[in-house]
């Protein structure tokens, strides 16, 4: 990140894995993602209608159908700090309303060596990136980090990506706009990303949605550039509060 001002924590996993959270039925970002594009103006627009759930994804429906529009989600983070955060971290247990109980990490004093996907893009250009892509394989580690997001991004519809991180700055900023500096930060560390997924996949859109203090930001990427395109906050996202509720309440 460029402004040493501007700090970055992930979300925590309860808000990011699916089912992290055993007891309710909605521990699942896709659920607050659609609540998020159907708090839009922009998505609501573009739609003309409210955004629905597929009745099923094994036919490759996207995650979200409007009458006009549709969009699938992707979650933007490495396989390895995805899996770090669903098998070292504590999980609640809803037994009831109001009571939560700890079940134990699945995998206790364990260690996983994961990749900080916005560092490890910094600096590969696009061809860089064509070359990487050739080295996919079907494992999860470090060296195929990249290589997965890569995939990822190629997919052959309109997306609209979760960055799992929660921007704030150290102290308050009075000279310079806090959301531009998020915006420039990120577009220092994705830009070849996203000019890759043009290259490969062109003619679809792609967004990105962020958390900074407490609303979501969601950015329209265009040849790389990233674009605010609304700041919505969490009080549209109710699933998004229910699920940080539970996070890191062990530590």
């Amino acid at each position: 990140m460029c402004d040493p001002e501007l700090t970055i924590k992930p979300m925590p996993p309860s808000a990011v894995i699916s089912n992290f959270v055993e007891g309710i039925p909605d521990c699942n970002y896709e659920i607050y993602l659609r609540e998020l594009i159907n708090s839009s103006t922009y998505f609501r627009d573009k739609g003309k209608s409210a955004y629905s759930e597929p009745p099923s994804e094994e036919a490759g429906q996207c995650d979200a159908i409007s009458e006009e529009y549709e969009l699938d989600f992707k979650l933007l983070d490495s396989q390895t700090m995805l899996m770090a955060n669903s098998i070292l971290k504590k999980r609640p247990m809803v037994l009831i309303p109001g009571t939560v109980a700890c079940a134990e990490c699945r995998k206790p004093s364990g260690e996983v060596e994961a990749t900080k996907l916005r560092v490890a893009l910094r600096g590969l250009s696009v061809d860089d990136l064509v070359s990487i892509r050739r080295t996919k394989t079907n494992h999860t580690n470090i060296q195929n980090d990249i290589p997965q997001i890569l995939e990822v991004v190629e997919v052959k519809k309109h997306i609209l990506m979760l960055l799992p991180y929660i921007f704030s700055f150290r102290q308050e900023l009075h000279s310079q706009d806090p959301i531009e500096t998020i915006r420039v930060a990120m577009n220092d560390d994705f830009r070849n990303l996203f000019l890759y997924r043009e290259k490969m996949s062109p003619g679809f859109d792609t967004y990105l949605a962020t958390v900074f203090s407490d609303s979501f930001l969601v950015f329209n990427i265009i040849h790389g550039e990233f674009c605010l395109v609304e700041s919505i906050s969490t009080e549209y996202t109710p699933t998004y509060k229910q699920l940080l509720n539970y996070g890191d309440i062990w530590g």
